[in-house]
């Protein structure tokens, strides 16, 4: 069985495998990513450098996004006299409505 050389694109982080034998001859010269199409230059040695890590290798590291509740828009009045209050939310909606604007679950039209 022939060895592998297994290596990342520095650019889109793609895996990559070569052959041994074939890697040899590649060392320093420039190939293109099989993935990305962009130039890369095979490395003389296939540890990983710090620009080669996979992309969500650190994130211990990164800081965290707090997340902010968005309120719901509120449902606009009908224009017309016939409403009735969805089942869901209870916002008004229209008699012949299919769906609920504020929380888009399916209504029953009622006649």
């Amino acid at each position: 069985m022939q060895s592998q050389v297994k290596m990342l694109c520095p650019t889109c982080h793609g895996k990559i495998s070569i052959d041994g034998d074939y890697y040899h001859e590649l060392v320093g010269k420039a190939i293109d990513c099989p993935h990305c199409n962009k130039k890369m230059i095979v490395p003389g040695n296939t540890e990983r450098s710090s620009h080669q890590k996979a992309p969500f290798d650190d994130l211990r590291t990164t800081r965290k996004i707090e997340l902010v509740p968005v309120p719901l828009p509120q449902a606009p009045k009908p224009a017309h006299a016939d409403s009735a209050k969805c089942p869901h939310c209870g916002a008004e909606v229209g008699k012949r409505d299919r769906v609920c604007i504020r929380c888009e679950n399916k209504l029953t039209p009622q006649a």
